[in-house]
């Protein structure tokens, strides 16, 4: 939307364009590199590691003798023995300590690397930005104005992209916020037309048109992910039929090139789990399970949460040691049973009366929402 904004609703120069592309790119390569390190291991695990190491190494200098030369009366140091399995915990602790330190280099020069292109970006944007004023003739002040009004904020984020409450918000008030960002999309036309007639714009119909594009990708995400946020249990055949038709409508029509692009437009690989993966699981598992990667995603924050309980152990073998014993544990049945007890013993505890209350409330605002979702 805002790459249509720019190019077929507002006069910008080819200038500020490519910087805010270029900008939002940037952002995102960033984010990934901060997110690599992230996930590296922290300074006290290594810190763990090296005193583990130099501790080993003493204890193996310890084992050294002294023998005299019987010829030349000059000490002789012989090496204390090693152990296989000594010699590969050496060399393991070693090659994990020296791979740290040179990823963290690397990844922290690009990323001040980054951090300096994006400055840079950002002084340059500021300088193209003050010939023009972000008025209500700015296609991008309508766009941030319009989810503004309508509790929609990204400025919070990297790249001001969207996520979580924010996209619930902006698919749940998406007709009315269509309908406001059409008007002040026409308004921004006009306004650039009356200074330069002779500017090749968009017409009013192809506002329209592409707004209402818009709102029809908006309206199978919303159908798709509410289907798939409501459905706890095995989907019928009418659930499965109703999120086909969504997704039916989301591969004809996207990723798809519009006239006023240059290449085709590209989704986030969760977008492509929608559209080739949730349908496999609903038909031979009958339900759907999650996104692919989400599991991997917790098996990390599960991975860094042993680390931060386990950090103060100073023995590596002893605290890796720690780690399986407590996965174990949590994979024991019992345990398992009790967890879900203590669980559901710290839940509210509710009447009869307030239960069926918010039954009620929750089939109707459940009805509703079905009707907002319903494809045509």
């Amino acid at each position: 939307m805002e790459k249509f904004a720019d190019l077929r609703v507002e006069i910008l120069s080819p200038e500020e364009v490519a910087t805010r592309e270029n900008l939002v790119v940037r952002t995102n390569d960033l984010e990934d590199l901060l997110y690599e390190k992230e996930e590296l291991q922290s300074k006290e695990i290594i810190k763990e590691l090296e005193k583990h190491l130099a501790g080993m190494r003493k204890e193996i200098e310890r084992r050294a003798t002294v023998s005299i030369n019987p010829r030349t009366q000059e000490p002789t140091t012989v090496p204390g023995r090693v152990t296989q399995e000594e010699q590969h915990i050496v060399d393991q602790i070693s090659w994990e300590i020296t791979s740290w330190h040179q990823t963290t280099s690397e990844i922290s020069g690009k990323i001040k690397t980054a951090r300096e292109n994006i400055a840079k970006m950002k002084e340059q944007l500021k300088g193209v930005r003050e010939t023009r004023d972000l008025t209500d003739e700015s296609a991008e002040y309508a766009i941030d104005d319009t989810l503004c009004k309508n509790g929609v904020d990204r400025k919070v984020y990297h790249g001001q992209c969207l996520i979580g409450p924010q996209i619930m918000k902006l698919l749940a008030n998406r007709i009315g916020i269509m309908e406001q960002l059409e008007e002040k999309l026409l308004t921004v036309r006009a306004a650039n037309v009356a200074k330069d007639p002779t500017t090749d714009l968009a017409s009013e119909e192809e506002i329209k048109e592409e707004m209402a594009f818009f709102a029809k990708i908006l309206h199978c995400y919303d159908s798709a992910f509410g289907l798939l946020r409501r459905t706890r249990t095995i989907f019928s055949k009418e659930q499965r039929l109703e999120l086909q038709a969504a997704i039916d409508v989301l591969i004809e029509n996207w990723p798809t090139q519009r006239m006023w692009e240059k290449n085709e437009a590209s989704v986030t690989p969760k977008s492509h789990d929608l559209w080739f993966e949730i349908q496999a699981q609903l038909t031979y598992l009958g339900r759907f399970f999650h996104f692919m990667e989400d599991p991997i995603e917790k098996l990390h924050k599960i991975d860094r949460l042993m680390d931060a309980v386990y950090c103060h152990l100073r023995d590596y073998e002893f605290r890796e040691e720690s780690k399986r014993k407590q996965e174990s544990i949590g994979k024991n049945s019992s345990v398992k049973q009790q967890m879900q007890q203590v669980t559901e013993s710290r839940k509210r505890k509710f009447t009869a009366a307030t239960l069926l209350k918010r039954e009620g409330k929750v089939a109707e605002l459940t009805t509703i929402k079905q009707e907002r979702r319903s494809l045509p």
